[in-house]
């Protein structure tokens, strides 16, 4: 079977999944890339494509910033496609490219797969036109690939037939990788904590852009409450942003002692600032499903997950995590307090955090995306996808 996927960036929790699908027997992949990256993204592209095992293409285009959302126009697109002649194509969401794919579809008949992270807490947000665009295209789609059980249960209620809508999540992460990774650099973390003055500290960690949606000021709040209760507790705030000198601004008026404000880390680096820390939180107002929540439970560590976030469907509230309200601080820094105090309840926590996103890891991913593409392969008359290779 010919895939091509049609991507916004060269992301580097894409490449895990990417690579995988690629090497499944029967399946020839090509990415396709509308930009190389986004302005508010600081990967170094150069050390991701290092790590690329499947065919890929950057396309040309223009490409529009609005808010935090960037919309890639590719025309080129269309000259792609017929070239490479695919048999499915998944693209994300219902973007111009998903437009273009459909319309290529009308002389190719190749199928076209969304790739779809939406909810009704998002979609609640957008204007008219945008609901006129998903209206139109929603019912043109092949089928989906839901980010969550919210998304597919969004997809659902428009009409869309329940059997044609797939959820994959969004953990493109090989877990225990991962996991090995963190304890082979925990001997370096012990030397970054002494050095920072943290020897003594237990590290609360968050990791995100500083932008309104994540919510660093409730983040700062609660770490305030929980500072009052445990003068050991520090906090370590991986990221970049627009919001940063406010932030570190508001940290110094409240006082708060022991906060880190790192910057931007690229993604190999991040398994030291995971093995460093006892406790992660994600207290975002809004997210479709943050992949570092994934990345913490990988790491063993107990997580607070904002209930915004849809990543918490990965979590059985009170065993492998806990789902908080984004809003109330008083129970996030109680809980924090528990977990930080009591290294008993923090490791039987964190043990069962790494079990469960283990179920869920890149491979159960790549067998949704197969299963999918299984399907519209016997509609099409063609060898269905075999398993996941490794």
């Amino acid at each position: 079977m010919r895939l091509v996927i049609v991507h916004n960036i060269i992301a580097p929790y894409r490449i895990p999944l990417f690579n995988l699908l690629a090497a499944s027997p029967g399946i020839d992949l090509t990415v396709l890339f509308m930009a190389e990256s986004e302005a508010n993204r600081r990967w170094d592209t150069g050390r991701l494509r290092q790590g690329i095992r499947f065919p890929y293409e950057t396309l040309r285009g223009a490409h529009l910033r609005r808010g935090e959302t960037t919309i890639h126009l590719n025309p080129g697109l269309i000259s792609r496609l017929e070239a490479l002649r695919p048999d499915v194509v998944i693209v994300t969401s219902l973007s111009a490219a998903a437009a273009l794919c459909l319309a290529h579809r009308l002389f190719a008949h190749h199928r076209v797969v969304s790739w779809w992270a939406g909810t009704h807490r998002t979609e609640a947000r957008i204007g008219p036109l945008k609901r006129a665009w998903r209206a139109l295209l929603i019912p043109r789609m092949d089928a989906f690939l839901c980010y969550s059980r919210a998304a597919a249960a969004y997809i659902q209620r428009t009409g869309f037939p329940p059997d044609r809508i797939y959820t994959a999540g969004n953990v493109t992460l090989d877990v225990e990788d991962f996991h090995r990774r963190v304890g082979l650099v925990r001997p370096q973390a012990s030397d970054w904590r002494r050095r920072m003055g943290l020897e003594d500290a237990r590290i609360v960690l968050s990791v995100g852009q500083l932008v309104p949606r994540k919510n660093h000021r409730g983040l700062l709040e609660a770490f305030s409450r929980l500072q009052d209760r445990l003068e050991r507790a520090a906090l370590v705030i991986v990221g970049e942003g627009p919001l940063r000198s406010e932030l570190e601004a508001l940290a110094a008026e409240r006082r708060l002692r022991r906060v880190i404000f790192t910057g931007h880390v690229q993604p190999d680096e991040l398994p030291l600032y995971y093995a460093a820390a006892e406790l992660f939180v994600d207290l975002t107002l809004r997210d479709h499903w943050s992949q570092v929540v994934g990345e913490a439970m990988a790491a063993g560590l107990p997580a607070l997950v904002s209930s915004a976030d849809h990543a918490g469907e990965l979590i059985e509230d009170g065993v492998s995590g806990f789902v908080v309200d984004p809003a109330d601080v008083e129970r996030v820094s109680s809980l924090a307090l528990r977990l930080l105090e009591t290294d008993g309840t923090a490791k039987s926590v964190g043990a069962a955090a790494f079990e469960a996103v283990r179920r869920r890891d890149v491979r159960f991913t790549v067998q949704v995306f197969l299963d999918c593409l299984d399907r519209l392969g016997k509609q099409g008359g063609r060898t269905p996808a075999p398993e996941v290779p490794g």
